[in-house]
């Protein structure tokens, strides 16, 4: 090896290792348990990557299981029922998960799957039906 060439290795090491100590000190340590120990700033990083799909695919099935579970009540109105399930399509989309249209159908009345444009119909006379069940 040349001089030149030790003396950019030198640089390149030492310029990795304060990458690498400055990225770990701004993991939290509840995470930083869970990644696994690298020599380079860049494995530490695919390392973190990695993790962070794996938890992406833990939220986004909890996200599933809250949206095909959520019910109406009487305690909220029709409008935050609504945008609470607008939210919690929003942030599955944002995770790159895809929702069907015939998903907000179907996961309630999976005999018939119907049209897009008659589902604001079937939610109103689901809620009646509610309203009615509680009286």
């Amino acid at each position: 090896m040349t001089p030149q060439q030790e003396s950019a290795q030198e640089k390149w090491e030492r310029s990795n290792r304060l990458s690498l100590i400055l990225r770990k000190s701004r993991v939290l340590k509840s995470i930083r348990g869970s990644i696994p120990e690298c020599d380079k700033a860049k494995d530490y990083l695919k390392a973190i990557e990695e993790q962070f799909v794996i938890f992406d695919k833990a939220l986004a099935n909890t996200l599933m299981k809250r949206l095909s579970g959520i019910k109406y009540n009487r305690a909220k109105g029709v409008r935050e029922h609504i945008m609470e399930m607008r939210n919690i399509a929003a942030q599955l989309k944002a995770l790159n998960v895809e929702i069907s249209d015939t998903f907000f159908v179907t996961h309630r009345d999976p005999a018939e799957a119907r049209p897009a444009h008659t589902r604001p119909a079937i939610c109103l006379q689901h809620i009646r039906r509610l309203q009615q069940s509680d009286k």
